[in-house]
């Protein structure tokens, strides 16, 4: 489990409930896709994948904003989302109820920013049947990681949803190598004037932050990580005209910092140009 990824993440939502807050609140759907979503991705669910998650599930008389799928295909997780900074115990026994009728282990409940899961069959009232509850705000990055984790695949497909309990930031000696070889390039290779390509790289486990993107003719675009790296090369091929903004799809962070590389490759050539005429300098 990448956790300086999702120690990053995490920053990177809590800087967007500061600066979007108010319009996140006026619209669930933002909510879902500028903070749910993400954070969703961030513990290893695909939105994307129907075999993983599913939106608007049928259950009866409504339909849940998500289910998350176990390895059996069945619902083991059903997730309520709320606009941000709404109630989270609005209707919270009937949905439990629903999730009991269905015979589906966890409920949680979350408005983006604070996050609670319940156990379903835990034969205590409503506020006992609590597991795990988390805010991106209040409470510390780190802290929300190992309670994050609660949330990851692995852990809910397996049933065993609790709060982590391995340190997220590493403190004094660094752990030792595996024992076996890792495909995974951390540091992407020096080049030139110290720019690299951006064709290929993918970014792993302690790689170096890119703050800088040279696109072709020649034009400069600041970033802040690998993360963000994406979304500005999306908004600057919509700006120059090589993307219409229809066919800019989902240019908002969803997946570790390799795969929004992969991602970001995709919009360049759905532009017609080149990846491998996009450079990258990397932080010293």
């Amino acid at each position: 489990m990448p956790l300086e990824d999702l120690l990053e993440l995490v920053e990177t939502l809590r800087t967007r409930i500061g600066e979007h807050g108010p319009l996140l609140s006026q619209n669930e759907t933002r909510t879902r896709y500028a903070l749910i979503d993400p954070l969703l991705w961030g513990v290893g669910w695909d939105t994307e994948d129907p075999a993983q998650v599913v939106p608007e599930y049928a259950l009866a008389p409504k339909s849940a904003d998500y289910a998350l799928l176990g390895s059996d295909g069945r619902p083991t997780m059903i997730v309520e989302a709320k606009r941000l900074d709404r109630p989270l115990r609005d209707g919270l026994s009937q949905s439990i109820a629903y999730c009991v009728e269905q015979g589906t282990p966890y409920f949680c409940v979350t408005d983006g920013r604070r996050w609670a899961i319940y156990e379903t069959f835990r034969q205590v009232p409503v506020d006992k049947k609590l597991v795990v509850e988390f805010d991106l705000v209040a409470d510390s990055p780190a802290e929300v990681c190992l309670k994050a984790l609660a949330l990851w695949r692995p852990s809910v497909d397996g049933g065993q949803v609790r709060v982590a309990q391995t340190p997220v930031v590493r403190t004094g000696a660094p752990e030792p190598p595996p024992s076996s070889p890792t495909k995974t390039i951390s540091h992407p290779p020096a080049a030139a004037g110290g720019w690299i390509t951006l064709a290929g790289q993918r970014p792993g486990k302690g790689a170096k932050k890119p703050v800088e993107v040279l696109c072709p003719p020649g034009e400069h675009i600041q970033v802040q990580n690998w993360h963000g790296l994406r979304r500005q090369i999306v908004k600057w091929l919509v700006e120059r005209g090589h993307l219409a903004a229809a066919e800019a799809k989902d240019p908002d962070y969803h997946m570790n910092a390799a795969n929004e590389v992969k991602r970001a490759e995709a919009n360049i050539k759905q532009a017609k140009l080149e990846p491998a005429d996009f450079k990258v300098r990397l932080a010293d």
